[in-house]
């Protein structure tokens, strides 16, 4: 009774974090006259289906999203209820860390769609793309990068807005990254310590890389696997695009997301930032205008459903994809914990749709039972 008193209150302070977390973007937008009037009856269908998961009455993330994406709907999940029990129910967050872990997903799912890997380390030990224990030293270090004008380095288990990616060039010679930093055995050891992945830097097809060539562009497929069914269903998509002269797409390091028609292919005709400002452009490219497809979207779309039935301890993820030059379809990243939502719904509707009574009841017969990890 005291663990279930404690989890319950420790839970309850990170929801009214935020709900604090979203006072901002509302202020904003209702100062920019741009918040949009939702219906009384809206607003207390939205408390009604809800209010089994939380009793806080929070209208702000109907508003919010409701205004940015022009679909009024009483369906749409706050961040709060969603990081603090839909998530933590449908997703296994004491395991699933293990098949986000990079260094693994070749072994884990159809190694054909990942940038090639150049070294691996797991634990402190050296990889090679065999997955033999290897030896590094300086020359054996500058012996494996030698074949590579650029890589990228993460970490392989967390890297989630862009923490830690680093990517370097040769440049004369020597490797260095945008801060001038020049790459080194002592520079990851001291940076990474240890889980991290050493790739390839994907060179991307022209579509992606006229969004802005300097970032790895990337299509994020969020797909549920039904608590009912069993079924892989791909609810979303959205393209993410980087920053101008930024190197990832991520919107917490300045980049912007853009809603995709999931039976089409088609971008919508906006994109937003993480504050959920709108964009009609995308570095000069007009999203209003002639229609934009993104290529082999349909081919995404059931890669991104065969890997989700290897997730055996994860209902929701959120798959990156790409294309790179030679218009092969590559699968950067899967993630299974603390995925974002908010540019789902700012851009196309509510997250769950039609399956959110379902997965509302699943979560009331499988209440959580433990203090949750994630930031604010």
């Amino acid at each position: 009774m005291i663990k279930k008193i404690i989890v319950y209150l420790y839970n309850l302070k990170k929801r009214l974090l935020f709900n604090k977390k979203i006072r901002g973007i509302h202020t904003r937008l209702q100062n920019n006259a741009i918040l949009q009037n939702i219906p009384k009856n809206v607003k207390e269908s939205h408390f009604r289906i809800w209010s089994p998961l939380s009793t806080t009455k929070n209208p702000k993330w109907l508003e919010v999203y409701s205004s940015i994406s022009k679909i009024v709907s009483e369906k749409y999940i706050p961040e709060s209820i969603y990081y603090t029990i839909v998530e933590p129910v449908l997703n296994n967050k004491q395991v699933v860390k293990s098949f986000s872990e990079k260094n693994l997903y070749p072994i884990i799912y159809p190694s054909i769609y990942f940038p090639v890997a150049i070294l691996s380390n797991i634990e402190g030990c050296f990889y090679n793309k065999e997955y033999k224990n290897v030896k590094i030293d300086k020359n054996s270090l500058n012996k494996l990068l030698k074949k590579h004008d650029k890589f990228v380095i993460k970490p392989s288990l967390d890297s989630g807005g862009g923490f830690k990616v680093d990517f370097f060039r040769n440049i004369k010679g020597r490797y260095m990254n945008q801060d001038g930093q020049e790459f080194s055995l002592e520079y990851i050891q001291s940076r990474y310590r240890k889980n991290y992945i050493i790739q390839e830097l994907i060179k991307q097809q022209d579509f992606f890389s006229r969004f802005n060539p300097s970032s790895v562009n990337t299509v994020r497929i969020f797909t549920y696997r039904s608590v009912i069914t069993e079924r892989i269903i791909p609810l979303h998509a959205v393209l993410r695009v980087g920053k101008e002269g930024h190197e990832v797409d991520n919107q917490a390091s300045g980049g912007l997301a853009c809603g995709i028609n999931m039976k089409t292919g088609k971008l919508k005709s906006f994109a937003i930032n993480k504050t959920g400002d709108i964009f009609t452009r995308i570095n000069q490219i007009n999203l209003k205008g002639q229609p934009l497809l993104i290529p082999r979207f349909r081919e995404m779309v059931e890669i991104s459903k065969q890997i989700a039935t290897r997730n055996y301890y994860a209902r929701l993820l959120g798959l990156d994809f790409t294309l790179d030059s030679q218009e092969n379809i590559k699968l950067i990243e899967v993630n299974n914990n603390n995925n974002e939502i908010n540019f789902y719904q700012m851009t196309n509707g509510p997250l769950f749709g039609e399956y959110t009574q379902e997965i509302i009841d699943f979560c009331i017969d499988h209440p959580i039972s433990f203090v949750l990890d994630y930031e604010v």
